[in-house]
């Protein structure tokens, strides 16, 4: 698939911003992280550009700084910014309500818009997002990247690639951004963090993470799901950002085709919040799934041990004997 035509858009305060849109379906935005490119994308994601291209009306842009937006960041500079950007193409593109894909510190942009609007956000797709930023590493992004941009971009390009291939997307990635707007990003990124919002959030989130991704730690994306109330997070395999396509890909097609319909009674769960914590809901809701105690203690990064405590401790609290009465709990009250 060709990328799409790139258009513009400008923003309140002087920004052009570049975007594009392709596909058919419910809405769906990838907010882009550092590096982000209208076209590179498509090189970088093949995978998971493609087959969003051909689930969603997907609408993917550049934020400030990178790709074919305005390029010379302020030193004023501000994630509030990149949440600016992202209402801005919502706007241009006329999405009233969109699925959010987002991953790193775009994920806080995500994480904060969905707070401020959440009539406008159906949901989250958290993909390697941290709660606080520092997670990832500044001195790598800081300073390696003032001292040794070529090698610095070599690092940050795609290892399960032929090297070749390597080589020519270090160089696209390399011309993405310039190394002034990379430090005047990095300090502001790293100063992100959504500790206090998480627990506030009410959108549906789904939150993936690559497992052999060496650059985040996957307890760092499963600290995020589990500070979501009734997120669900899921391994996949990969060590690029992002990570495995058809299986990110797979993991939100069950995750949204979950989701209650507008106007259906399920639409707010009928369970009572005190009686389980969230963690116990989640797994109460993986239950209904069908998961073992294996795959469970996999998908939210728990030993079985763990998960046969908390299976142990919902079946006392709702009043059933067995996994089959807890999956029918489960769907009555609207966890699955």
């Amino acid at each position: 698939m060709d990328p799409p035509p790139v258009q513009y858009l400008r923003t309140r305060d002087g920004k052009n911003i570049a975007y594009a849109v392709c596909g058919q379906g419910e809405p769906l935005v990838f907010v882009p992280a550092l590096f982000g490119h209208v076209n590179l994308g498509w090189d970088l994601y093949p995978s998971w550009f493609r087959a969003l291209a051909s689930r969603f009306r997907f609408l993917h842009y550049d934020g400030r700084g990178s790709g074919l937006s305005s390029r010379n960041l302020d030193v004023s500079h501000s994630v509030a910014d990149w949440q600016s950007d992202l209402e801005a193409v919502m706007d241009a593109a006329g999405f009233q309500q969109a699925v959010l894909f987002a991953g790193c510190h775009a994920g806080h942009v995500a994480v904060r818009y969905a707070l401020l609007y959440p009539d406008r956000v159906k949901a989250l797709i958290l993909n390697m997002v941290s709660v606080n930023q520092t997670a990832w590493g500044p001195a790598f992004w800081t300073t390696v990247s003032a001292e040794n941009w070529s090698f610095f971009i070599s690092a940050v390009a795609p290892r399960s690639v032929p090297p070749a291939e390597r080589r020519r997307l270090a160089d696209a990635i390399g011309e993405s951004m310039t190394p002034a707007d990379v430090n005047v990003s990095t300090n502001c990124i790293f100063d992100s963090t959504i500790e206090s919002e998480l627990p506030r959030l009410r959108t549906p989130t789904l939150v993936l993470h690559a497992r052999d991704a060496e650059i985040l730690a996957k307890e760092e994306s499963a600290a995020v799901a589990a500070a979501i109330p009734n997120a669900r997070f899921v391994l996949i395999d990969g060590d690029f950002l992002y990570g495995n396509g058809d299986q990110g890909i797979a993991a939100m097609d069950s995750f949204l085709a979950d989701l209650p319909q507008a106007g259906s009674p399920l639409a707010t769960p009928a369970y009572a919040p005190d009686r389980l914590s969230d963690r116990q809901i989640e797994v109460l809701r993986l239950l209904g799934l069908g998961r073992t105690n294996r795959q469970i203690a996999e998908s939210l990064v728990l030993s079985e041990r763990t998960v046969e405590r908390h299976v142990a401790d919902i079946y006392a609290r709702i009043g059933v004997a067995n996994r089959a009465q807890a999956a029918v709990y489960a769907q009555q009250h609207g966890i699955v």
